[in-house]
Parts: structure tokens; C-alpha cells; sequence
């Protein structure tokens, strides 16, 4: 798994700023393809990055205007709030089992850069 952190007051910016969705991607690319000692690892692109928020403002249209596909996380039952977030377009979910499923069922493939096979 990736453990990294992305602070705004580090890059003095905060969401929906694109610079913090630049620079957490800057943040994520020595963990790419960890244990492959490959120097031809290629950049990681924002349409790779899937990011989880709970602000529709902040997380999914900060995230989707930085060119990164973004879901949220209604973790409180707020049924109005959430109803709202969907007619914006954003997917909403209640945990981050849920996302993990809808990857599936939508056949994403995570980790699964050619760069990085070994």
C-alpha cells in the first residue's frame, strides 16, 4: 500500500486548489512500482489517481477540474447532502468498502502498470 501525506500548509495551497492535487501527485511517484529498481518508471498522470474526499467544493470538484477522477464518502447518512453531491455527478458512497467494490464491479485495475511487472 502507498503511505504518504500531502499537507496544504506544505504546499500553501489547500483544496480545491489544483496545486495540492500537482503536488500530491508529485508526493505519490517515488511509490510507484515499489521494490522494481526500473529507472523508466513514467510519470504518474492525474486520469491514474483516484481521489476520496467528503466535500463536494474541496474534494470532487477540486479533484475533477485537477483532472482526476474523484468519488466521496457520505459517512454520516446526510441523505440530502448526498442526494445533492449525485445530481452534481460525483459517485457517493458509504465507507471505503464501497468504493473498493465499485472498482470492482467497473473492472478498474489498480497497480497494474506495465512498467511495474517485474
Amino acid at each position: 500500500h502507498m503511505q504518504f501525506f500531502t499537507f496544504s500548509k506544505n504546499v500553501g495551497v489547500e483544496k480545491p486548489g489544483k496545486e495540492i492535487f500537482d503536488a500530491a501527485i508529485q508526493d505519490a511517484q517515488p511509490w510507484l512500482c515499489l521494490g522494481n529498481k526500473r529507472s523508466d518508471i513514467k510519470q504518474l498522470m492525474p486520469e491514474e489517481v483516484l481521489h476520496i474526499g467528503n466535500d463536494y467544493q474541496k474534494d470532487y470538484v477540486g479533484a475533477t477540474s485537477a483532472g482526476f477522477h474523484a468519488v466521496l464518502l457520505d459517512r454520516y447518512d446526510e441523505e440530502e447532502v448526498a442526494k445533492r453531491w449525485r445530481e452534481g455527478g460525483a459517485p457517493v458512497f458509504k465507507d471505503l468498502i464501497d468504493v473498493v467494490e465499485w472498482l470492482g464491479r467497473e473492472q478498474y485495475e489498480l497497480g497494474s502498470r506495465d512498467e511495474c511487472k517485474i
